[in-house]
């Protein structure tokens, strides 16, 4: 498990967002990571997951968010808002 390496690409990610975001039009929220646990493959979307187990999703899902927000103790590079599937039909 490499948190760091995900950290550094939050921290890309939360660069760009702010590159682009010059204008100021459009917010600096993502809604990213993807913190399911990507265990059934009927959803069709397990390559957004870091993998099934809690434990590693809940560490490179941290190093992502922190990497976002960057290293300002008082400002966020880029605020983060957690994707998870409620698990239920729609």
């Amino acid at each position: 498990m490499d948190v760091d390496i995900i950290q550094q690409g939050g921290a890309q990610i939360g660069h760009e967002a702010r590159a682009s975001n010059n204008s100021g039009k459009f917010g600096l929220l993502i809604r990213a990571p993807n913190a399911d646990l990507g265990k059934d493959p009927r959803w069709g979307r397990t390559e957004e997951c870091f993998g099934e187990d809690p434990y590693l999703v809940g560490k490179m899902a941290a190093g992502y968010i922190r990497g976002m927000r960057g290293s300002d103790p008082k400002y966020f590079m880029l605020a983060s808002m957690c994707k998870q599937h409620d698990g239920q039909q729609q």
